[in-house]
């Protein structure tokens, strides 16, 4: 509620001539162009808006504040997910609080106990795992929590499919040729990138009548150092490696340096994917196979979830999985496709 009397952000939008949103995204440094910069730095001044709201929590108003925990802001990927969770909480007239853990775990469980103490309306976790030290401190906090980008049972989440995409990706290696294909995998407590896409690569070895080897999986850093050094590795290894799916594009990209070091043509010789259908994925040489994730409306979808319970609805569903897609390039062209 607003205090009587007192300008607030709609005040502001109306005298801007503005929609909310782009009020919104000007108090929390958002892009906003400088036209609309400036009418809304001259409504300020004018309807006399400031930012500090009164919070009376024991009389159940509400603040308009969101914490949002991410692992790090140097992220396409993260970017993402943030936009798609500004783009609707603007539109809602809610500002954003957001914290950044570095990709620490014990960071995480610091920020909810610190945003479940403070007066927000609610928390977006964008995390990586779900310790039992994260749900002790989410089952403490009286204010909903979303998470996003994971899916962890008994929570209001919202993922992505990516079981379908471990599978799509390596069924699409072997369709085109692939009878040894590897795997450059990450850390198996990360759900969605580690357990889910690992689980995907092994139905599609399974469906297609091939033996799945665990010796041809590599569990790598989130990087394309990592990916460098892990394809090198399993090549020399197992020189009858024909394919490599990896668990993100930044692998894929690492490991694609090291097989053309090493003298490999692909996707002659040897073929590789990735996850993301990142900016970098669309300009490397050869253009690289991978999956589309809907990041930002994973982010917008996780808000409108949180929103919802905020107002004291039941969001339904309370888990969403978002699909998949197969994005072609040509590091996964067939034999024939190649000559």
């Amino acid at each position: 509620m607003q205090e009587k009397g007192k300008p607030g952000i709609r005040d502001v939008a109306e005298a801007a001539g503005v929609s909310l949103s782009s009020v919104s995204r000007y108090l929390n440094n958002g892009y906003v162009s400088e036209e609309k910069r400036e009418k809304i730095r001259r409504a300020i001044e004018e309807t006399g808006y400031t930012a500090e709201r009164q919070v009376v929590m024991s009389h159940g108003r509400k603040t308009g504040l969101i914490g949002v925990i991410v692992p790090k802001l140097r992220s396409e990927t993260i970017a993402g997910v943030v936009d798609g969770i500004q783009s609707v909480l603007g539109e809602k007239g809610y500002q954003m609080l957001l914290a950044c853990t570095d990709s620490d775990e014990a960071k995480e469980v610091s920020y909810i106990g610190l945003f479940g103490s403070y007066p927000v309306d609610g928390i977006i976790l964008s995390g990586t795992v779900l310790t039992k030290m994260h749900r002790i401190a989410m089952k403490k906090t009286k204010i909903p929590i979303v998470t996003v980008g994971q899916h962890f049972e008994n929570t209001w989440c919202v993922y992505h499919d990516d079981v379908e995409a471990g599978r799509l990706l390596t069924k699409d290696l072997i369709d085109a040729g692939c009878r040894k294909p590897a795997m450059l995998a990450v850390r198996q407590d990360d759900i969605s990138a580690g357990a889910d896409r690992l689980k995907g690569y092994r139905e599609a070895i399974s469906a297609a009548g091939l033996k799945f080897d665990p010796d041809y999986v590599r569990e790598v850093p989130f990087s394309t150092e990592g990916g460098y050094e892990a394809a090198g590795g399993l090549m020399v290894d197992h020189p009858d490696i024909d394919g490599f799916f990896c668990a993100t594009d930044s692998i894929a990209i690492g490991a694609m340096q090291k097989l053309q070091e090493l003298g490999y043509s692909i996707p002659r010789d040897v073929k590789v994917c990735g996850v993301g259908h990142s900016r970098l994925s669309r300009v490397v040489s050869p253009k690289l196979t991978t999956a589309h994730l809907f990041y930002g409306r994973s982010g917008a979808e996780a808000a409108r979830m949180l929103i919802s319970l905020i107002e004291g609805k039941i969001p339904s569903p309370g888990q969403i999985k978002l699909p998949v897609e197969l994005v072609k390039g040509q590091t996964t062209a067939s034999d024939q496709e190649g000559r």
